[in-house]
Formats: structure tokens, sequence, C-alpha cells
């Protein structure tokens, strides 16, 4: 799924366009959103340098909630958390208040609302949520968004809105006239038909030797594949209203709230995003932070942002970036592989989760990355990373934050465990167990990420309850094919066929952090 996951949630434009209406037809499709997790937001506010909440207790908004598929998981992982999820359609809220009661999630509500009427007293949140919203509401609704910011989030709370951005996005407007143009009037169905039809047709006969032929036949390749509510709110609804970065920092000030940087720490880089014009960004903006940052769109043509931002006056607003000395007490995840003979002349070589080699001559960096990668998808503390190796401590620090700059390890506040592949009775999240009881492709993950699963992953699923081992579910799995009860691409025919397919979804299952620790 593409990162920009619109949805016309928080007020209520003319009926006649794209709005909530529309999505009570073809309703958003609601998942996990991996930077909004709260463990994730208060470590980026402790590695620059403020003040952050506890991620596993206090309050959490999301506005443009959906039905709930970000905020459902999290109010199970975090039961010591509440939860307010709202959004305009009916249908979502319908669908998420279903959902809650199917689960029996107690720690959250989703409400029926228009941001620019609601009314929350003076109740005040840890952690406010906007995905997806921002930049598809007319102006209006996205002044309330910031006004809801800047007047109920906590003291040391920390607010995540994602939007469009320009440059860059100027590019995709040519895409979003063409469907417009031909998507014509009618239901979400049929106008989503026709833009895919054009869509298509542009892709198969535009020739790429143009600027103009290339931009056309990449985001028509891009779109072939995306949800049809997704293509719905970014392309064919009415209000898509891309901003510099800068024009959206300063409105943000003038409703009481700070920009620090964006959803994960290599985005927010500018050595990361354009290594080649890092120099040149630095003269041209000096000592001003968010001119580097609109100078980065401009170099980068960057299309989409996910800020995080804090109340003006809670706390050093200067931090330029993270620091080696902001690391103790947050945890750490790698998945990195030793590569056999990947080193020569004492370097150690490991591959990371993209495939890309990881090189180092220290013995003490050798040992981190291993034991990131003996650990993924679990988490491991600075603390245990230098266990009995004090001595390594700065070495470490400093081979550690390159690796979260680079994006090759992730940071949380607290720390995660999971069940492993050799459990001998696994165990999946109970949330992941009732999620393949249902028809959605996906289930959440203790990473809060969706995780594709197919007929015999939702079938196993729903047996992994810690009482069966691999043979009792092997036995289960090759029942349920002589009944016809599952079918997909790990087809197997007998008892041997199926531990095999045990073996490999369980595998799956616990690499992607789906299995709870024993």
């Amino acid at each position: 799924m593409p990162d920009a996951k619109p949805r016309d949630a928080a007020s209520a434009p003319d009926r006649s366009e794209v709005g909530a209406d529309a999505y009570d037809h073809l309703p958003y499709v609601s998942m996990p959103i991996v930077h909004t997790q709260p463990t994730r937001l208060a470590a980026l506010a402790q590695i620059f340098g403020l003040p952050a909440p506890a991620a596993d207790t206090g309050r959490v908004l999301e506005i443009g909630c959906a039905s709930g598929g970000n905020i459902i998981p999290l109010a199970a992982r975090f039961p010591g958390m509440r939860f307010l999820g709202l959004d305009l359609s009916l249908r979502h809220v319908r669908d998420g208040q279903a959902r809650i009661a199917q689960l029996g999630v107690s720690n959250i509500e989703i409400r029926q609302a228009d941001v620019t009427t609601v009314d929350l007293g003076e109740e005040r949140f840890d952690f406010i949520l906007c995905h997806g919203v921002y930049s598809w509401v007319p102006p209006e609704a996205q002044d309330a968004i910031l006004r809801l910011g800047g007047r109920h989030l906590g003291d040391d709370g920390i607010a995540s809105i994602s939007y469009n951005v320009l440059p860059g996005w100027h590019l995709r407007n040519v895409v979003r006239d063409i469907c417009l143009q031909h998507a014509g009037e009618g239901r979400p169905h049929e106008r989503v038909a026709r833009a895919r039809t054009i869509l298509q047709q542009l892709g198969a006969a535009t020739s790429t030797a143009s600027p103009y032929g290339h931009v056309i036949a990449s985001e028509a390749r891009r779109l072939a594949t995306t949800a049809s509510s997704y293509l719905l709110g970014e392309f064919l609804t009415a209000h898509n209203a891309p901003c510099h970065f800068k024009a959206f920092a300063a409105r943000a000030a003038v409703h009481g709230l700070s920009y620090v940087c964006e959803g994960d720490v290599p985005s927010s880089s500018i050595v990361m995003q354009a290594p080649r014009a890092a120099d040149s960004i630095r003269a041209m903006a000096g000592e001003d932070p968010i001119q580097a940052q609109q100078l980065l769109d401009n170099f980068t043509g960057r299309t989409f942002r996910r800020s995080v931002l804090v109340r003006l006056g809670s706390g050093s607003k200067s931090a330029i970036g993270p620091a080696t000395a902001r690391l103790d007490g947050l945890h750490f995840a790698g998945a990195f592989t030793r590569q056999d003979g990947g080193g020569k002349g004492g370097v150690a070589a490991f591959k990371d989760h993209r495939g890309r080699i990881v090189k180092t001559r220290s013995a003490a960096g050798a040992r981190m990355l291993a034991m990131l990668g003996e650990r993924y998808p679990a988490t491991a503390s600075l603390a245990e990373l230098l266990a009995g190796r004090a001595g390594d401590g700065a070495r470490v620090r400093a081979d550690l934050l390159k690796l979260i700059v680079n994006g090759r390890v992730t940071i949380a506040s607290l720390p995660l465990r999971i069940g492993r592949a050799s459990d001998k009775c696994p165990e999946a999240w109970p949330l992941a167990r009732a999620e393949a009881a249902t028809r959605q492709p996906w289930v959440s993950s203790l990473r809060h990420m969706p995780v594709l699963i197919n007929p015999q992953m939702r079938l196993l699923l729903r047996q992994m309850d810690g009482s069966n081992d691999r043979r009792a579910l092997a036995a289960l799995l090759a029942r349920s094919f002589d009944t016809g009860g599952a079918t997909g691409r790990f087809e197997a025919t007998t008892e041997d066929d199926a531990a095999k397919t045990v073996e490999r979804a369980i595998a799956y299952l616990a690499h992607n952090a789906v299995l709870m620790p024993q």
C-alpha cells in the first residue's frame, strides 16, 4: 500500500463531491500505520532531545480514524492507554464499532464527528494522530485539525500529521487532472473504474522517452495495484491540496505547534535524502531547520510527509538532530544476517532487511549487529547491546546512531518481545487470531504493520493458541485439504506436505512479529 492513505473524514464537503457518503459506498481500507505507534513517536522525541510521554499509558486521539484499523491494534497492544477515534463517515464508524465489539477491546471508542465542530471539552491527549486527512479536506477543516492539536495536545504530547507536499506533488497533479476528466459523474465504483481504464491505457501507450511520458507511465504502473479507496480519495476527491512544507510549519505554529522531525529518522536526514546536495542545503539554510527541510523537498521532489509536532514552549525546540547521548533507555530492532566470506582482513559483513551490506572492523560492532539479527523482530536495549563491554560504549553508540540515520535500525521507547519460529507450541497474538477469522487479507503484527496471509495461514492462525504443537497443526491442515478447506499457494495433499507448509507459515509469522513470546 502507498504511504498516503487519504480519507475525507474530518469535515463535510458538498455531498456531490467525494466525502463521507462516498466512503459509505466504498469504505477506506483501514490498517495499521507503523509510523503512528506511540513507542516510535516517543523514541523520536527523545532522540531529538525533547521530553516525551509514556507510550503505554495516557490518551491517544486519532482524527480521521476510518474503521479503526490503525488504533484498534494499538488499543489491543497497550491496554493501559485510552483511545478515541473520530471519523465523519457513518459507515466507517459503524464498521469500527462492530469490530471493537467483535474483538472485545474495551479501551477504545470511535465516534462520528465533524472536526470543524467537534467539542472535546478540556480533554488532553498524549498522542494525536492524523494520517491521510489533512491534504484531502477543505481549508477550514485543515485549520480545525491544527487547532485541535494546539488545544488538546498535552504539555509533553506528540502529534503526527501526514500530508502531500510541493513541489513534488505538482507532477502527480497531472495524473489527478486526467483521472478527474475521465472519471465523470456517478457512483464511486463507477468513477474509479473509469479512472483505472484511462490509467491502463496511458500506461500501455505513453512513451517514456520524454519527462512527461516517464511521469505518466510510472504513475500508471504505481496506481495499477492500489486500493480503489486510495484512488478515490487521492485522485478523484474534490479536495487534494498539497502544500509547501514551510507553509505547513507556519500554519501549525499559528496554532501553537512546532515541527520536530519526520515519522522516521532517515526521512528527516538531509544527508540520507540528498547526499549530493547536503552541503548546498546547509549553506543556503544556515541555522534555519525549517528552511533546510523545505530546500530538501525542492532538491528531492518529495511528495509526502509524516511530520511530528509538539507544543510550542514544551521544552527545547532547538535540537538539530539525533545524538548518541540520547540513545539511553531506547530499544532497537534490525534484521541483520552474517555473510560468510563477506569480510576480509578482519572486516565482518552483514546483510540488512533490504539486502544492503553493512561492514564493520569493530568486534563490538559485529557483536551488536549479530545480537540485533538474532533478536529480530524483537528489540534489544542499549544495555543489552553493551552487556559486559562497557569500554566499547562510545563505539557502539556511534555505530548504532549511524544505522538509525541510515534506516537500518528502528527505535522504540518500549521493548518488543515476540515468539520464535522454534517455539514448541507457537502462539499467535490474540488480535491476529481474531482478525484471521474475518475476511480481511492481512493481520496486524506486534510491530504495528499489516501482514498478508493466505488461506492456509488464516486456518493455522486460528488454531495457534499455544495448545497445538507442529504435529497437531500439520494434522489439522492435512484434514482441511482432504475436505477442501484450504487452498492457495502453499498447496499440499499429504501430511508431509502439510508439515512443510506449517514450518514455512510459522517462520513467516515469527519473522513478521505475529507470534507471542513464551
